[in-house]
C-alpha cells in the first residue's frame, strides 16, 4: 500500500507545481501578485494535506501489518498447542478442524483487508484524476481567468470532502479491524480453554480406564492362578492314583491280558465310539484275527502311520479314539494326510480339550485324491508333556512272531454332495 500510495504523491505535487508555475506567469502578466501569493499559499496548504493523509494511510498500513503479526503469532500458539497434543488422534483432528476455521477466518480478514485497500487506492485514483482534471483547466486559465478562479474554489472544497470523506472511511476501517482482531483473539482464548479441558478430561479417562484394566487383569491372574492350582492338585490326585494302580497290580494283569489274547476292547468301547465302529467295518477290508487296542506311546516314534483305501472323494475330516495319560495337560495330537509323498494337510487337537470316551475330531479342507488312490494317515503330537495313545486294530502275524499289522479305528467325515 504504501509502494502505490508514494507514486502517485510526487505525480500530485509535479502537477501542482507546474500549475503553480503557469499560474505565476499568468498573474505577472496580469499583475496580480497577492492573488498569486494567496493560490501559492493554497497550494502549499493542499499538498500538507495531501501529506499528512498519505502519512496517515502508511500508519495504517503499519497498523495492519502488526495486528498481521500478531495472528501469525496467534496461529504459532495454535500450532504449539496441536503439537502439545500429539499423542491422541482424536485431538488432531479436531484441532485440525479448528485450524481450518482458523485459515478461513484470517482468508475472510485478509479479503476484507484487500478490498479495504482496494477502496483506498480507487479513492486515492479518483483524487489524482481530480487533480488532472484540476491541472487541464488551469491550462486554459490564459482565456477565462475569473472562470478559473471559481473553478479552483469549486475543486478545492471538493478535494477538502473528498479528504474528509477518505479520513472518516480510514478511521471506519481502522475501527471494524481492529474490533475484528480482538473477536479474533478472543474466540481463539475461549477455543483454547475449551480444548485443555477437553484434553484434561479425556486424560482423566484414559488414567480411569487403565486402573480399571489393571483391576480387571488382577482379577483374571488370580483366578488363573487358583485355576492352576485347582489343576496341580488334581494332577497330584491322578498320579496318586496311577501309583496305586499300578502297585497294586492292575496295570501289569492288563498287559498279561493283552499278551494272552485277551485284550480286545471291541465289545467293551464306549457306545460314543459307534460310528468310529461302523467306519471301521465298511472301510476295513479284513477283520480276521485283529485286536482293538491302544497303540504305544505316540511319543516314542516320530508318528504312526495307517494305509487309507477309501474311494470316496472330499474327505474333510478324521475322528480318531485317543487316550490322554494325564488330563488337561500341554501339546496337541495332530494328523495329516499324505499323497505321493507329498503332505496334502495337516490338523490338530489341544491334549487339553480331549475327553475321555468322546471322539477326536480332526477338521480341514476338502480332499479330491481319496477318490482314486490310496493315502496316508499319519498321528503324532507336539509339544506333549505325558503319554498320548489312539486305540487301533492290530494283528501279529506268524503267532505274535512276525510284523505288526495296524489298522485305523475311525470314522471319516465327507463334504456335502458326496455318498459315505
Amino acid at each position: 500500500m504504501e509502494r502505490d500510495a508514494s507514486p502517485s504523491h510526487r505525480e500530485v505535487r509535479k502537477s501542482r507545481r507546474e500549475m503553480v508555475v503557469l499560474f505565476r506567469r499568468f498573474m505577472l502578466r496580469q499583475g496580480g501578485r497577492q492573488e498569486l501569493e494567496r493560490l501559492e499559499q493554497f497550494f502549499q496548504t493542499a499538498i500538507q494535506r495531501d501529506t499528512a493523509a498519505v502519512a496517515a494511510l502508511v500508519r495504517a498500513n503499519e497498523q495492519l501489518v502488526i495486528e498481521h503479526t500478531r495472528i501469525r503469532e496467534l496461529e504459532s500458539s495454535c500450532r504449539a498447542a496441536e503439537t502439545r497434543a500429539a499423542s491422541v488422534d482424536e485431538r488432531i483432528a479436531e484441532l485440525t478442524g479448528r485450524e481450518r476455521e482458523f485459515e478461513a477466518l484470517e482468508h475472510l480478514l485478509r479479503t476484507k483487508h484487500d478490498e479495504r485497500e482496494q477502496s483506498l487506492i480507487a479513492a486515492l485514483t479518483q483524487a489524482n484524476t481530480d487533480h488532472v482534471t484540476l491541472a487541464r483547466r488551469l491550462d486554459l486559465a490564459h482565456e477565462q481567468s475569473v472562470q478559473t478562479t471559481q473553478q479552483i474554489v469549486t475543486v478545492e472544497r471538493e478535494a477538502a470532502e473528498r479528504e474528509s470523506a477518505l479520513r472518516a472511511e480510514a478511521a471506519q476501517a481502522a475501527e471494524s479491524l481492529a474490533k475484528q482482531l480482538h473477536d479474533f483473539q478472543s474466540a481463539a482464548g475461549e477455543r483454547e480453554a475449551t480444548l485443555h479441558a477437553e484434553w484434561s478430561q479425556r486424560l482423566v479417562d484414559l488414567e480411569a480406564r487403565a486402573r480399571t484394566d489393571r483391576d480387571h487383569d488382577a482379577q483374571r491372574i488370580a483366578s488363573l492362578r487358583q485355576r492352576l492350582a485347582t489343576s496341580e492338585f488334581r494332577l497330584a490326585m491322578v498320579r496318586h492314583r496311577l501309583g496305586w494302580m499300578w502297585r497294586a497290580g492292575i496295570l501289569a494283569r492288563r498287559m498279561v491280558q493283552q499278551w494272552l489274547g485277551r485284550g480286545d476292547a471291541w465289545n467293551t468301547v464306549q457306545s460314543t465310539y459307534g460310528q468310529l465302529k461302523e467306519d471301521t467295518v465298511l472301510f476295513t477290508p479284513s477283520r480276521r484275527g485283529v485286536r482293538l487296542q491302544p497303540s504305544d506311546d505316540v511319543r516314542t516314534v516320530p508318528y504312526v502311520s495307517y494305509s487309507l483305501n477309501l474311494r470316496r472323494r472330499n474327505l474333510c475330516g478324521v475322528q480318531l479314539a485317543a487316550v490322554v495319560d494325564e488330563p488337561h495337560t500341554a501339546g496337541s495330537l495332530c494328523v495329516e494326510i499324505v499323497s505321493q509323498n507329498q503332505i496334502v494337510t495337516q490338523a490338530a487337537v489341544p491334549l487339553a480339550e480331549i475327553r475321555e470316551g468322546v471322539p477326536v475330531s480332526f477338521r480341514f479342507p476338502a480332499i479330491s485324491a481319496t477318490a482314486t488312490e490310496p493315502v496316508e494317515l499319519r498321528v503324532f503330537v507336539r509339544d506333549a508333556s505325558t503319554g498320548v495313545r489312539v486305540f487301533e486294530l492290530r494283528r501279529w502275524t506268524w503267532g505274535g512272531l512276525g510284523r505288526l499289522v495296524r489298522h485305523p479305528f475311525a470314522s471319516y467325515l465327507f463334504s456335502e454332495g458326496t455318498d459315505r
